[in-house]
């Protein structure tokens, strides 16, 4: 796979497609409170009763939330327009003001649209309470004789004899009740679903990045542990105070480790960033992956800053302790000096262990998808 399509997997969402995503979900909670309206409705012209007249207010209350919520998402992408054309213009007080204006305009859309989904659910809920139990049903007027007196033409109206008997108006409301709340079903399953893939697709960047520094890894530790050394790279290193110039140069090569370490800061950089993202995500088997990979830098700076700065080039008392000591430090330091080679053998750890963390949620999403 080319490395432009893996940078384009690794690219996080921007803000106008996150913005894409809470206004698609948000037209179904707006859907749903407008078909609860309808039902309170329908359901209005067959019963007497308060609670459906609150099931109607609280579904209203959904639809003022949502009308608010979705005009704050569009204040919001506006605003991030002006973000970047504003980062173009090199306008640092119209980025300030803009990223606020942006940023307030989400949260008020967030809670318009928890207000929107909450009186949904009440108004279906009060709904149905007061359609199933309402025992008070509108009766047909009838007819009076023009010359009856006034009194005669008020009805009492009569209660149903079974409070649950059902006719077809009463069937209607219950089956737009049923409908209201089968689009919010569905569009909260869609939501979840949308939700699991956002985390999957999360899952998948963070073990593209993991398997992509664990095969940067044995580049990067190669460049640093060449044993060919230049006079250049240890150009800029202080001189101990009564040091000749070949103490001064044996004292060069393990001084080059460290500047190669610093040279590539960027990738135990990134290695930092992702650590503890990987090891939230995938738990023990990422930190057992990238224990190696520290383990094996600590090794190698851990030798260089003794041979460079705390041991002195010429032991005081020569032991045989001491130079299997600088023999170990010089294995550490040097690719193929000494065998077994232990940081070689770390790196070959990270890298296997990231395989077997990591691929196996490479591999199942290309299975998935062909």
């Amino acid at each position: 796979m080319s490395d432009g399509w893996i940078a384009e997997q690794l690219k996080p969402l921007s803000m106008f497609e996150l913005a894409k995503w809470w206004a698609d979900g948000l037209k179904i909670a707006g859907a749903g409170n407008g078909a609860g309206v309808l039902a309170c409705i329908v359901g209005l012209q067959s019963y007497h009763g308060i609670l459906l007249k609150v099931s109607g207010v609280s579904f209203s209350i959904g639809i003022f939330a949502f009308v608010l919520a979705f005009a704050m998402i569009h204040k919001a992408v506006f605003a991030q327009d002006e973000v970047a054309h504003a980062a173009r213009r090199k306008d640092v007080a119209a980025i300030e003001a803009n990223s606020a204006l942006s940023g307030s305009s989400m949260m008020i859309a967030n809670y318009c649209a928890i207000i929107s989904v909450v009186a949904f659910l009440v108004g279906c809920f009060v709904g149905l309470v007061g359609v199933l139990g309402s025992d008070t049903r509108i009766q047909p007027s009838q007819s009076v004789p023009a010359q009856a007196p006034v009194q005669t033409a008020l009805r009492e109206i009569p209660m149903q004899e079974n409070a649950w008997q059902f006719g077809s108006t009463q069937l209607l409301t219950v089956i737009g009740f049923v409908i209201t709340i089968g689009i919010a079903i569905g569009g909260f399953r869609t939501f979840g679903r949308w939700k699991r893939e956002k985390i999957e697709e999360r899952r998948i960047e963070i073990a593209f990045e993991a398997l992509s520094i664990a095969q940067e890894s044995k580049l990067v530790f190669g460049r640093i542990r060449n044993p060919a050394g230049y006079e250049a790279e240890w150009k800029a290193m202080p001189v101990k105070e009564g040091e000749t110039e070949s103490d001064r140069s044996m004292r060069g090569g393990s001084y080059a480790i460290l500047a190669r370490l610093s040279a590539h800061a960027d990738y135990f950089d990134r290695v930092s960033r992702l650590q503890p993202k990987a090891v939230a995500v995938f738990g023990d088997k990422a930190e057992r992956a990238f224990h190696h990979l520290n383990a094996a830098q600590d090794l190698v700076r851990e030798a260089a800053m003794q041979l460079t700065w705390f041991l002195p080039v010429h032991p005081e008392k020569p032991t045989k302790e001491d130079f299997d000591m600088r023999m170990k430090l010089r294995g550490d330091l040097w690719a193929g000096f000494q065998k077994p080679d232990r940081v070689e053998n770390a790196v070959i750890a990270f890298r296997s262990e990231a395989e077997a963390a990591f691929k196996p949620v490479i591999q199942r999403r290309f299975q998935s998808s062909g």
